[in-house]
């Protein structure tokens, strides 16, 4: 699209937007909202006050970004997307959630693509950072306070819970589940549908779940592992019966 500002669009008197920038239909740009050079905004999009978006920066339609975050250059932000909304921060009093304020930030390099409907939230007290050249696919969630190093792959349907950091040159394959306040060191591969429940100290491939079968033997299995306690008991008790009875025929010889 060409330079300019559509005639739908809502700017703020104290934002700035660069001569350069492409502003769609039905855009809001809040105060102080910095848009650099070259910048395209799709119809429909949000951009809250205080955030700042870099150079080169290709926002679709209908991305919102809230209060406060910052876009480096060259990002690529696909449909619906949703950056630094407020983490989910909550905790119990007397038996009921009671909402944390997040005051953090959301931090996001240069070279970055966030998919179509994917979440980034922003901090509850730092700020959230996707490093530097980070490919994020659509349909992710990333919680608050996360850290993502450099050049990490993060495909569709990944959920990281809050406080995670992801180190540089990791693959999270689809739908990877990630617990709250686990590291992963740089290198990492971690293949479909894992469920990261600790930290990560070396580099490598790592899986988890089980793999796909038909659906009767599913259900044999899925029988066997319930039993799988019971088996191990049983495991156990025969080798302390052979290892007494071992001892046994020793002392008869």
């Amino acid at each position: 699209p060409d330079p300019g500002i559509h005639p739908g669009a809502v700017v703020a008197d104290s934002a700035t937007v660069s001569a350069t920038a492409s502003i769609g239909a039905n855009c809001v740009i809040e105060d102080d909202a910095v848009i650099g050079d070259s910048v395209i905004i799709g119809p429909g999009s949000v951009i809250s006050e205080r955030s700042e978006l870099g150079a080169q920066t290709r926002l679709f339609a209908n991305v919102t970004v809230m209060r406060g975050v910052i876009i480096g250059e060259r990002c690529f932000i696909k449909s619906g997307a949703v950056l630094g909304s407020d983490g989910f921060g909550n905790t119990q009093e007397e038996g009921r959630w009671v909402r944390i304020p997040q005051h953090g930030g959301l931090r996001i390099g240069n070279d970055v693509q966030i998919g179509a409907v994917t979440t980034i939230d922003r901090g509850a007290i730092g700020d959230t950072v996707i490093a530097d050249g980070v490919v994020i696919d659509n349909l992710v969630q990333i919680g608050h306070n996360c850290q993502i190093g450099e050049d990490t792959a993060i495909v569709s349907c990944v959920g990281i819970a809050g406080s995670v950091v992801v180190g540089k040159r990791c693959i999270l394959a689809g739908a990877v589940g990630v617990a709250d306040h686990v590291n992963i060191c740089d290198d990492v591969h971690l293949t479909g549908m894992a469920m990261v429940t600790g930290s990560i100290n070396e580099p490598g491939m790592y899986s988890s779940g089980t793999g796909l079968l038909p659906a009767t033997e599913w259900r044999k299995a899925a029988v066997r592992f319930r039993q799988l306690d019971d088996l191990a008991k049983r495991v156990k008790a025969l080798e302390r019966a052979q290892v007494a009875n071992s001892s046994y025929q020793s002392e008869d010889l």
